[in-house]
């Protein structure tokens, strides 16, 4: 007998054909996988049978993000880099409204925009950045295979996004040896923590980034970096992942052999 599992990788918002569907499916399926705990969290606040769920997160090709040099923190360039498809779960706007708040108070930064997208977000974000009066300070550079080489140029990554499966690019830029900036949405914030491999900041919150943006950029930041870059290192990488799927596996599979009553 096979074993079926089915593993979600983001926040569904089912509509309820598709919700009804994945519950029936549910009973037929032997577990279901999360790649957080946000997602397993959602999936149970849908309905689905909590006995079946197990959080497994992604596994991360971290070694392709390590510097093959050492980068040290001087020599990086004390800027930002958000690397993130347009999409309004994104929210690039909020990173772009933090960095007018700091141009405001005296301490202008570079912002980078990495990632292609829906062309409408895109629009949106160009108008905010010339309606704030950041032509100067925010780079749109549109999709690029080199993502490695750029979070090593920069000191700080922000990813502001408002709802997040699994947060893959924090990975990559705490490994990549980024002090990290993150919003608080589920299948992120549960990535770092805070105070110690990195920031959080309030969902959708244009100061609180500023704030963290701020510290990140300060004294703090290659502190922090460094632990992230540690942590993320031992705790995302793909032989955990498959380990833990292999475990999963060998606690179905027996149950699943063995004949009904």
């Amino acid at each position: 007998m096979p074993v079926i599992v089915h593993v979600e990788h983001a926040h569904e918002r089912y509509k309820w054909l598709h919700l009804r569907r994945s519950r029936r499916l549910a009973l037929q399926t032997d577990a279901i996988v999360g790649v957080s705990k946000g997602v397993v969290e959602r999936l149970r606040e849908l309905g689905l049978p909590g006995e079946k769920l197990h959080t497994i997160y992604n596994g991360v090709r971290v070694e392709r993000f390590v510097a093959p040099t050492p980068q040290p923190w001087a020599r990086r360039e004390p800027a930002v880099v958000m690397a993130s498809r347009f999409g309004q779960p994104k929210d690039q706007r909020t990173l772009i409204r933090a960095a007018a708040l700091l141009r405001d108070r005296g301490t202008p930064i570079r912002v980078r925009l990495v990632g292609g997208g829906k062309q409408l977000e895109i629009w949106r974000a160009k108008w905010l950045v010339r309606w704030l009066g950041l032509g100067g300070l925010v780079e749109f550079l549109g999709h690029r295979n080199d993502l490695p080489e750029i979070l090593w140029k920069h000191q700080v990554a922000v990813i502001s996004t408002r709802r997040e499966g699994f947060g893959l690019v924090a990975v990559e830029s705490m490994a990549a040896g980024c002090a990290v900036v993150a919003s608080r949405a589920p299948g992120v914030a549960e990535l770092i923590e805070h105070g110690h491999t990195g920031w959080l900041a309030t969902t959708g919150d244009p100061v609180t980034f500023a704030d963290a943006i701020a510290e990140a950029l300060g004294a703090e930041g290659p502190v922090r970096a460094a632990a992230g870059a540690a942590f993320a290192g031992a705790s995302f990488g793909l032989v955990r992942m498959t380990t833990e799927y292999e475990r999963l596996f060998e606690q179905l599979y027996p149950a699943k052999r063995r004949p009904s009553a």
